[in-house]
């Protein structure tokens, strides 16, 4: 009987083991796409790209602030990142939001 009991712990205990690894892989096979990505990319980009993925759905306004770029410059690698499909700017109000379209 305790053989059984110490059995069935052992297997839920090895199956949550196992979902943290996999979550853990999946989280680092992620990380290591992304890395790639920016990779083919200008410095500029890269920073952009990172402010995006931290916060996906940013306000081009609060972009500008966390990136530290003038507007025009913003607006020029956004274009870029626009033509290379790796995000989308869609209009909310009077502002635009910028989503990531690549889903890693």
């Amino acid at each position: 009987m305790a053989l059984s009991i110490y059995l069935i712990f052992f297997e839920k205990s090895q199956k949550e083991i196992i979902n943290v690894l996999e979550k853990q892989k999946k989280i680092q096979v992620e990380e290591e796409k992304f890395n790639i990505l920016l990779k083919g990319l200008d410095d500029y980009e890269k920073k952009v790209i990172r402010a995006i993925k931290e916060q996906d759905g940013i306000t081009q306004q609060t972009l500008r602030l966390r990136t530290d770029l003038h507007k025009s410059k913003l607006s020029i690698v956004l274009s870029g990142l626009e033509k290379k499909g790796l995000i989308a700017r869609k209009e909310k109000g009077k502002t635009k939001k910028i989503f990531l379209r690549i889903r890693l």
